[in-house]
């Protein structure tokens, strides 16, 4: 005898497309939106790290509110990736031409981030304010190596590119 309470049985697939519903749910997104989208997440992954870095100054805020913004920036890096790579696979003519050097800004930024948050971690003297900066400049040291490498890549493949054109011709 079956309970009223139990789950419907779901094939594996079935599961899978639950899981990853939204992800799936991108490719119906135009690419002005998906652009949209990708900045939304952007503004709020920079206030993310500006609360993390200043948490301690806002009152309100328990101590640990800091590791809580730290772990809500790296989601929206997880999703700033789910998002340019959703972005990667339109068709070439709905791309932006000017990908490298938004990306070049990107990086900038995150070393940048990295070097101002490396030095607000020497000067502090709290012990919770030092730890919290040192895992936002190790985030950014990341971020920075990652997107660094990002940069190669695009030149690698804007050099293929007009390499096949003029074999093509």
């Amino acid at each position: 005898m079956k309970s009223g309470w139990a789950l419907p049985e779901t094939s594996s697939k079935q599961e899978s497309d639950w899981k990853w519903g939204i992800i799936m749910n991108l490719s119906k997104l135009s690419y002005k939106q998906l652009q949209a989208l990708r900045l939304a997440v952007g503004v709020a992954s920079v206030l993310a790290v500006c609360l993390a870095v200043n948490s301690e100054k806002i009152s309100f805020l328990p101590n640990w509110s800091a590791y809580i913004f730290w772990l809500f920036f790296l989601l929206c890096a997880v999703l700033t990736s789910i998002l340019r790579r959703e972005s990667e696979q339109r068709p070439k003519k709905q791309k932006d031409d000017n990908q490298f050097f938004i990306q070049l800004a990107f990086t900038i930024f995150c070393f940048l981030a990295f070097v101002v948050t490396t030095y607000g971690a020497l000067v502090t003297s709290d012990t919770h304010s030092r730890i919290v900066r040192i895992i936002g400049a190790s985030i950014f040291l990341v971020l920075a190596i990652l997107l660094a490498w990002g940069l190669v890549y695009i030149k690698r493949a804007e050099k293929q590119a007009k390499l096949d054109k003029s074999e093509g011709v």
